[in-house]
């Protein structure tokens, strides 16, 4: 009969010492008779070290708590159930741990009671809980102090949750969007395109493709934020996609900056061919007046400079519309050393087009380098009047170049000759839109820009 038992018992021993829960037995004086594996890792103390020692020897904090209940068992021979006990351990020295421990009385085979425990250990698996209750809030606080737009999707695209900040910037309530199909929620179905589009990205990504697009997402009072949109799928182990992480951040500014830049570089493009092309326009036009190859490079030389001084103008205000005072400031800067009090301007705010510009300086220029060579500037006491006045849009209109104290207009009359010539009475007032008008009078050259007729 003990033979037909013997694997049972192999048994029972065996599920004795690998038994996660922890079984102790202890005799009348509470010594520990019997201790397995998981309740000797409990205690601290390998299990062969408590054999024969009391249990306040082994584990002194939780004697203190259970002795008595362990004496009633052994005194009254009924169980004692459901115990939970919260003490330090040899194993982890100043942590409190909680258990749940049952007693039951056991014949010791002598007359006496030995008194069984079984020991479960409680307190990790709610500590577990509450660290990880713990760790989720401490996630959706983060996910809701970020400056950006992050939700979980299911694996059929219904979004789950979604963080404060992206209801909060979309004026959208959690309850409109939670348990929706992400692309059906408000962010997108202010146009069918945008809300299809969300959809091919949000099947896309439930295929397993990871996901990256400019989205345009409603926002409070009707307006519009374009969001760098990513749909992360998670996979479960066999590969399917379990669900989807989207995350977005605000590129509005940054694709209107981008936008900007694409067109001042097209802008800039094009401001170059046409410099390229005054360049090439220029350089034939003064050859064709050039008697030799060094007074053409001196004539050459001395507009490109005008033109260069008109251009860093033009950069300055990014290529848009300029006063025509600084464009004179810029011609006349190099003539002020002969005393500000020669020159005379006259005349109300008045705007160049950014495309008449570099011509209008080639005008002023050629009336400056004029005047210094023959005409107001060549001699002491000559003055120089300049007036204009602008259309009604606030673009230059009319425009006055008078020069009085100069050389005998004999002199200068023989000057108005050559690509000069040609420059103010053609070239400038046909960028302008204007009709030029030369007068060479006896106190001086004048020169005047105004509208046809």
């Amino acid at each position: 009969m003990d033979l037909a038992l013997e694997p049972q018992r192999a048994e029972l021993e065996a599920f004795f010492d690998n038994s996660p829960v922890g079984f102790s037995l202890l005799d009348g004086d509470l010594r520990y008779v019997r201790v397995n594996r998981a309740l000797a890792e409990i205690n601290g103390h390998p299990a062969h070290a408590h054999i024969g020692r009391r249990q306040d020897e082994i584990v002194p904090d939780v004697d203190g708590v259970i002795r008595r209940v362990q004496q009633r068992v052994l005194d009254r021979g009924e169980p004692s159930l459901g115990h939970t006990v919260r003490a330090e351990t040899p194993a982890h020295p100043g942590v409190v741990r909680q258990f749940e421990v049952d007693y039951f009385p056991l014949d010791d085979g002598c007359g006496g009671r030995m008194v069984g425990c079984v020991v479960h250990e409680t307190g990790r698996s709610e500590g577990l809980v509450r660290a990880i209750e713990s760790e989720s809030r401490r996630t959706r606080d983060v996910a809701d102090n970020l400056n950006f737009f992050l939700a979980n999707l299911d694996g059929e695209g219904t979004l789950l949750n979604v963080n404060a900040p992206a209801l909060r910037v979309t004026g959208v309530k959690r309850k409109d969007v939670a348990g929706r199909k992400f692309w059906d929620c408000p962010w997108w179905t202010h146009d069918e395109g945008m809300q299809a589009h969300v959809r091919r990205i949000t099947e896309a990504a439930l295929a397993g493709e990871f996901q990256r697009s400019d989205c345009i997402a409603r926002i409070p009072d009707d307006g519009r934020m374009e969001i760098d949109v990513q749909l992360a799928p998670l996979r479960a182990q066999d590969g399917s996609v379990i669900e989807i992480v989207a995350s977005g951040v605000d590129v509005s500014a940054q694709r209107k900056a981008e936008r900007q830049r694409e067109i001042h570089f097209a802008e800039l493009q094009h401001r170059v061919k046409n410099i390229f092309a005054n360049v090439q326009s220029l350089s034939r036009l003064i050859a064709s007046q050039s008697a030799d190859l060094p007074g053409f490079l001196e004539s050459f030389d001395h507009r490109m400079r005008a033109l260069s001084r008109a251009n860093d103008t033009l950069l300055r205000t990014e290529w848009s519309d300029i006063y025509l005072r600084d464009l004179l400031v810029n011609e006349l800067a190099a003539c002020m050393e002969l005393g500000a009090e020669r020159f005379e301007i006259e005349g109300p705010p008045t705007l160049v087009s950014a495309r008449q510009a570099p011509m209008l300086a080639l005008g002023m220029h050629e009336l400056v380098t004029n005047a210094a060579k023959y005409g107001a500037l060549a001699r002491a006491g000559g003055r120089i009047a300049i007036r204009f006045a602008p259309d009604a849009d606030g673009f230059l209109s009319e425009f006055r170049w008078c020069e009085r104290g100069g050389a005998p207009v004999s002199e200068a009359q023989d000057q108005r000759t050559g690509f000069g010539s040609m420059l103010l009475e053609r070239i400038v007032p046909g960028t302008l839109g204007l009709v030029a008008e030369i007068d060479l009078e006896a106190e001086g050259l004048c020169y005047r820009l105004a509208p046809p007729g």
